[in-house]
């Protein structure tokens, strides 16, 4: 063990001996906690990662376990370039104001109604064929279909999104093995449905005689019969 003087300001060796493990693996699992939690993607309505570049959603992580596993492969060679990444989002809202016409040409404005949000996300995928194909699929897959999905960046969180569109592009002075993707998603407002109960049938209805019909008075053409 080193001579640590014992003066004022420099603390004990021997204060740090029985703790030392214990603050390790409270540091370690801080940081494999923050290196967990979303930050940027496009996640599922129950909480899981769907296409996003933090750790847990880029490999799949389900456990702490699994990611200690994932750290050691890393270690050995993988490269982390072939994980998807998010490189670039744009979020917009529009708000529209309706006019109506006045007296003299003029208008006034009425009536401010926010309208469903729109983002863009970019994706990437580098490294090998299976994986870049495999982002292409994820988007494909949930382009082609109705549900909804959670917009996590590390300011804010856009629930109720839907893929509405996306494309991609293929450039030389990009590098031969990386793919990036732009995804557009639109919010969907959930309204309340309404629920409809059996109709009637009307043959079931009983008959009920209203007496016999005594037919008008029969109007000239041309003229007006008042009653």
């Amino acid at each position: 063990m080193p001579n640590v003087p014992n003066v004022l300001g420099v603390p004990l060796l021997s204060s740090y001996g029985a703790a030392a493990p214990v603050l390790l693996i409270a540091d370690t699992a801080l940081i494999i906690s923050r290196a967990l939690q979303p930050q940027w993607g496009i996640y599922n309505t129950n909480g899981t990662p769907y296409i996003a570049s933090s750790l847990a959603s880029l490999l799949g992580l389900g456990s702490l376990a699994s990611a200690l596993n994932t750290f050691s492969s890393l270690l050995i060679g993988q490269n982390i370039s072939d994980l998807f990444s998010v490189v670039d989002f744009e979020f917009k809202r529009d708000w529209t104001v309706s006019d109506y016409p006045v007296e003299q040409g003029g208008f006034q404005s009425y009536d401010k109604v926010q309208t469903p949000f729109e983002g863009r996300m970019r994706v990437c995928a580098g490294g090998n064929l299976v994986n870049r194909q495999a982002l292409i699929d994820k988007v494909d897959t949930a382009a082609n279909s109705l549900n909804l999905y959670t917009i996590y960046t590390p300011e804010e969180t856009y629930i109720n999104a839907n893929i509405t569109h996306y494309d991609y592009a293929r450039k030389a002075d990009r590098g031969a093995g990386l793919i990036m993707v732009d995804i557009w998603l639109s919010e969907i407002r959930i309204t309340s449905t309404a629920a409809f109960g059996n109709t009637q049938q009307p043959g079931n209805a009983s008959q009920v005689g209203l007496g016999n019909a005594q037919p008008g008075p029969s109007a000239p053409m041309g003229s007006l019969v008042v009653q």
